[in-house]
């Protein structure tokens, strides 16, 4: 394929060993008629690989197959997969109706919900949707973003628009299975989708690989991706949550109740996905701690300066007459450095009419990365600004950096190296990861997780030397010591 093609399209074709795990856990009737779509079928894979599965059960049934593909130029190959698969089939006594629809899947879904009473028919509700969506943004401004919002779908990226439309496709009791990104698990920009989605559909079996390659090595594809199996209409009681390095390696299983995959009480919905007893034990300690972050009279919202919108405010230079702006790459081992030797990012930024407003007091605050490298050891880091680290009064907090504050103010210096202590915990760590499988931590992730009293903070925060930041090792004794809480 052409490169250029394949980023446009957000196309990353499934692999045979993918397709052959996910048709592995599809729902196949005894007999009848077997109703199957995929959308974006690309060259026939998953297609294939279901037909295949059909034929090994030798089941009593004929199957009706609805592939959508937008490229021109997969019409051919997808074509001739299906015909290939329609052959074999018959020798095997085994019918096969194959509809080829040549349009955008979420043109052709949005045109089908339009017309009520043919999307209602026996013949457009599907027993099966397998599919492997397309991975790409859509913009606020996007058509296609507005053409979703006329059916009270409002998502921000294509794979969860497949999932959503997908799922209304589908006949009450039939299965959705779909590689996707694990980044609509938590987060606000997934909110809506997860009420929705979660409303109609139970999920039934996660699937996670320890290796963030293994679904698509050969195309270096570096989200974390999950399989995931939900039913229409139905929630079971328990939920599969499987983990293996690869598709093809050791599978270790466990069953686990619906309520800690999504948890009761919790406004945002986060998708938990429970891989081990070690993080089951960190979310009971947690969600048994008393405080939310409105409980301690902290707030967090990410850095006020995006820096491409300040561009000539900004100055590499040492200027006298300009602030502190603080980056991701300035937090070091619990501390922020600034200046920075050796970076490529602007050190200071101009204080004006269009500026101030982008400026904090130069006060005590805790500062949380919002990235980590793909397969850093941690997502949590945290730092404590102090007023000390820079020689001016206000300062500058990058978009990239959450930033804890008391109502834009700086926070008690005890209280922040607490903040920071808790953050900067294994078991913490532990528990976060359980819902987020993607290198960003969200201002809504540090809202919906709870902390340890005021108190507690402050006594632990008490004990540490801001200059001689804490390692691994004594931040989770100190937790273990004045919580109680020992590390996973």
């Amino acid at each position: 394929m052409d490169d250029d093609q394949q980023r446009e399209l957000a196309q990353f074709f499934t692999p045979r060993i993918v397709a052959e795990h996910m048709a592995a856990q599809a729902k196949i009737p005894d007999q009848g008629k077997f109703r199957i779509l995929d959308p974006g079928a690309g060259s026939g894979s998953l297609i294939a690989a279901i037909v295949g599965r059909v034929l090994q059960e030798k089941v009593d049934v004929s199957v009706a197959l609805t592939a959508v593909e937008i490229a021109p130029y997969l019409h051919a190959p997808l074509r001739g997969t299906v015909e290939d698969c329609v052959d074999v089939a018959r020798r095997f006594g085994v019918d096969i109706t194959f509809t080829l629809v040549e349009a955008d899947f979420v043109d052709w879904a949005c045109c089908q919900a339009q017309q009520e009473e043919e999307l209602a028919s026996e013949d457009r509700s599907y027993d099966l949707v397998i599919q492997n969506p397309p991975y790409r943004r859509i913009s606020a401004l996007s058509p296609v973003r507005e053409q979703l919002r006329r059916f009270d779908i409002d998502v921000p990226n294509l794979y969860a628009a497949f999932m959503m439309l997908g799922s209304s496709m589908l006949a009450d009791g039939g299965q959705l299975l779909s590689i996707t990104p694990r980044s609509f698990a938590n987060g606000t920009h997934y909110r809506d989708f997860r009420r929705k989605f979660t409303r109609s559909m139970g999920l039934e079996r996660i699937s996670v690989f320890d290796d963030r390659q293994s679904l698509f090595a050969d195309l270096a594809v570096l989200q974390e991706n999950v399989i995931l199996s939900a039913i229409k209409g139905s929630r079971p009681e328990k939920v599969s949550i499987s983990v293996s390095g690869g598709v093809d390696g050791p599978v270790r299983e466990r069953i686990v109740y619906y309520s800690e995959v999504i948890r009761q009480g919790d406004p945002e919905l986060f998708v938990h996905v429970p891989v081990s007893g070690l993080s089951d034990r960190a979310a009971t300690v947690i969600d048994g701690l008393p405080c939310r972050l409105s409980d301690l009279g902290v707030s967090v919202s990410t850095g006020r300066v995006v820096d491409f919108r300040v561009r000539d405010a900004l100055r590499f230079e040492f200027d006298g007459d300009a602030e502190a702006l603080i980056y991701p790459g300035n937090l070091q081992g619990g501390r922020v450095v600034w200046p920075m030797q050796g970076t490529r990012k602007p050190q200071q930024i101009v204080s004006g009419p269009t500026t101030a407003k982008l400026l904090m007091p130069a006060e005590c605050y805790v500062l949380v990365k919002r990235f980590s490298p793909k397969e850093a050891r941690r997502r949590l880091m945290a730092s404590v600004f102090q007023s000390g680290d820079i020689p001016g009064a206000v300062v500058g907090f990058e978009n990239h950096l959450n930033v804890f504050h008391s109502s834009g103010a700086g926070l008690q210096g005890s209280l922040a190296a607490g903040l920071s202590v808790w953050i900067n915990s294994s078991i913490l760590e532990s528990y976060f990861r359980r819902f987020s499988g993607h290198t960003q931590v969200n201002v809504a992730d540090l809202k919906n997780i709870r902390y340890p009293s005021f108190e507690r903070l402050t006594l632990i925060g008490a004990q540490v030397d801001l200059d001689d930041w804490p390692g691994q090792g004594d931040i989770d004794r100190l937790v273990e010591r004045f919580l109680g809480i020992k590390a996973p």
